[in-house]
């Protein structure tokens, strides 16, 4: 498997869509928030950034204060971000995201 961002046509799609695959843990999922330019310290638009930055050993950890923070700064890699003004819209996420997981692991069992 290639881990990680990439572009891939998927089902009947006639174009490449930007695409995280993920299963080995070392892609990094890292929590995210903005606010107004006028008052940044008040965030208004939060979310996840995701990216595959290679300086993961462990897999499926949790990165915190600098070690979070280091991706942020690495310019030239490839990034996706889901980004959200409104709660409601990370709820559904979270039920899809539940639905994903329920699908897998009925899969699985098969």
């Amino acid at each position: 498997m290639n881990y990680g961002i990439q572009k891939v046509i998927v089902g009947d799609d006639n174009v490449a869509s930007t695409y995280a695959l993920f299963g080995d843990g070392l892609t990094r999922i890292s929590t995210v928030g903005w606010g107004p330019q006028e008052t940044p310290e008040q965030v208004d638009r939060a979310g996840v950034q995701i990216c595959r930055d290679g300086d993961e050993t462990e897999p499926y950890g949790t990165f915190k204060g600098e070690a979070a923070d280091h991706v942020n700064h690495l310019p030239d890699l490839e990034k996706i971000y889901l980004v959200f003004e409104n709660t409601r819209s990370i709820d559904v996420m979270i039920a899809r995201l539940e639905e994903a997981k329920q699908t897998l692991l009925e899969g699985r069992d098969q």
